[in-house]
């Protein structure tokens, strides 16, 4: 067993140990599962993720040392705790935060947290993700205030960024470069390393260990390699956005992630192998597409594009018990990962085969993936404080929203505090499949009145 820590708390908590300390179970499975005898607490023989000094800063710098980084922290928060810490920790002087419009709501709450300013870059195909000349085209532009910029590479659907061609732009222009490399974690390990983040210079870079490597849900990495980076305000920002009482479990299986990739081989060539088979057998198929990114395609993502009707592919999947990550318009995306077997892909390739014979195409050209553009009037933070009421969508057109509204997933958000609501914005929500920050069918927004009025309710309550 290469993990130190879990070999600690199973030695301390075997038979003739008793437990003074929380949680109450335990350590009994019939109480809380399978989990239970390694759920404890901060103690002599763990490690305080939130200050480590023993078995989880080792594990950390290992971690640090696989990838490449400056330094690495771990969390249990996810990846958005990650984006989070990295946004506040560029745009803690004040500066504004860039974000292409395939970011991820994170990201704002980012911004959010460090009282920063939000431009967003609408970008022109969300499949693919921003595009080096959509980012040097706006920087023309006079933004003097820009310290940071997120980039989501690879995209939800399976593109990898130009990220050397990305870094090197944002970088002769003095902006840090946050990679939201979250679904990309294998990247490195996968023979496209040259699409990494990691190999391409960015300041930060936030990996998921669940998505794709075989960590438990909630966990990432957040790998800070700016020269200039405070790394104890970084791992301040990053403590202030989980729990003091982190899960060991998640913890053991993160570090267990780090270990498989250190020395494990092979890894993710069955699911290279698999990804170029099914892109031959999508390609015979009528009625259905295989969206195929070439040399910046993200291998672990199978994203298909249906010219018929959308609900007969997922009945389909559904009657053969194949569960897809996500469906958006015409699109549906299938995550592989380490856990991803042959008898997945050959249920997959069936279903496929199956809705194939039913579909009819329906002559629609595809849909059109972008996000309604919308001014913004006012910060975040501003709208966030502001007197706010729900209406329903109609007549919340022109008003300024008050709330974040974003399809989830994939969870780029189509409104966000400080939005002025259009009318392109509200067929957008209601023609959703998934539109999450309603209530009910209504959205929030500020009460009409006063902007110098809003303003002061809004330093009243800072």
């Amino acid at each position: 067993m290469n993990n130190e820590l879990e070999k600690s708390i199973i030695e301390n908590t075997g038979d003739g140990h008793s437990r003074f300390y929380v949680p109450g179970h335990k350590g009994d499975p019939s109480i809380a599962g399978e989990w239970a005898s390694r759920d404890v607490t901060e103690l002599y023989f763990t490690d305080d993720l939130n200050h480590p000094a023993g078995y989880i800063e080792k594990a950390q710098r290992e971690a640090s040392e696989l990838f490449g980084s400056r330094f690495t922290l771990f969390t249990v928060n996810g990846s958005s705790a990650a984006v989070m810490a990295a946004v506040m920790s560029c745009a803690k002087d004040g500066g504004a935060v860039l974000l292409p419009s395939d970011s991820h709501l994170s990201c704002y709450y980012g911004a959010m947290h460090a009282h920063a300013a939000v431009e967003r870059l609408y970008i022109a195909d969300p499949l693919r993700g921003i595009e080096a000349e959509e980012l040097e085209k706006y920087l023309r532009g006079e933004h003097p205030r820009i310290s940071c910029c997120v980039i989501t590479s690879p995209t939800y659907y399976g593109c990898c960024a130009d990220m050397a061609g990305i870094v090197g732009l944002l970088h002769s222009r003095g902006i840090k470069v946050i990679a939201d490399e979250s679904h990309g974690t294998h990247l490195m390990f996968s023979g496209v390393s040259s699409s990494s983040a990691m190999s391409s210079g960015a300041d930060y870079v936030v990996h998921s260990g669940h998505k794709t490597v075989g960590a438990l849900t909630q966990t990432a990495m957040l790998h800070v390699n700016d020269p200039e980076a405070d790394g104890e305000l970084t791992a301040f920002f990053l403590r202030s956005l989980q729990s003091t009482s982190p899960s060991f479990p998640l913890i053991c299986s993160l570090t267990d992630s780090v270990h498989r990739l250190k020395y494990g081989s092979g890894l993710f060539e069955h699911t290279k192998v698999w990804y170029n088979e099914m892109l031959d057998a999508v390609s015979n198929l009528r009625h259905l597409e295989m969206m195929d990114f070439g040399e910046r395609s993200d291998r672990m993502k199978i994203t298909i594009r249906c010219r018929g009707d959308i609900k007969t592919l997922v009945s389909v999947l559904r009657k053969n018990k194949v569960d897809e990550e996500m469906t958006i318009g015409d699109i549906a995306v299938f995550a592989m990962g380490i856990g991803t077997s042959q008898k997945d892909i050959s249920a997959l390739r069936a279903a496929l085969r199956e809705a194939d014979s039913l579909l009819t195409d329906t002559g629609r050209p595809p849909s059109d993936m972008s996000l309604p553009v919308t001014e913004t009037a006012m910060t975040m933070s501003e709208a966030l404080c502001a007197p706010s009421e729900h209406v329903p969508p109609d007549p919340a057109e022109g008003r300024i929203s008050s709330g974040m509204v974003c399809i989830y997933p994939p969870g780029a958000p189509v409104l966000i505090p400080g939005s002025v609501i259009t009318r392109e914005a509200i067929d957008y929500i209601e023609n959703a499949p998934a539109a999450v920050g309603l209530q009910g069918r209504s959205l929030r927004v500020i009460c009409q009145g006063d902007k110098d009025e809003r303003k002061t309710v809004c330093d009243r309550r800072t």
